[in-house]
């Protein structure tokens, strides 16, 4: 408990440096924005980008998960643009979404200590200043919805 309450106070310890180097995902950059490491897009054809939480160095368990995503991105991208097109054809959403769904492609996939098992999936391609996104829930995508 006061190690909590501590942690409260101080705030997460400081990267240890600005770049980090992981052998699968290439350099890992420190985003101050962001409060987290994040991957290029274009390091092994990924596609998009990880962003991953930890200090005061990536966390270890999600980086595990982030190459393991990274090694089946193809299966990884195929299963999320499905889900974001089963959601997408639902009756419930209006004609405009259904077309600007189907445009959607995966930016970024979102990682921290907090949700082990779980993350956030964001997408580009939204029209009209949405952020569309979708949470990850034990490896799988769940619940598309977007920000304005």
């Amino acid at each position: 408990m006061f190690d909590k309450l501590k942690r409260f106070f101080q705030g997460d310890p400081p990267p240890i440096a600005e770049k980090v180097s992981d052998a699968v995902l290439g350099t890992l950059t420190w985003s101050k924005d962001d409060e987290a490491w994040i991957s290029d897009a274009a390091h092994d054809d990924a596609g998009f980008e990880f962003v991953i939480r930890g200090t005061p160095e990536p966390d270890e368990a999600l980086l595990v998960r982030a190459r393991d995503i990274l090694r089946r991105k193809d299966d990884f991208v195929a299963e999320v643009l499905a889900f974001v097109k089963s959601e997408g054809d639902k009756e419930r959403r209006p004609a405009l979404y259904r077309e600007e769904t189907a445009g959607l492609r995966v930016e970024s996939v979102s990682l921290w200590p907090e949700r082990p098992e779980g993350g956030m999936i964001y997408f580009s391609g939204g029209k009209d200043y949405r952020l569309w996104r979708c949470d990850m829930v034990a490896g799988k995508p769940k619940g598309l919805g977007f920000d304005s």
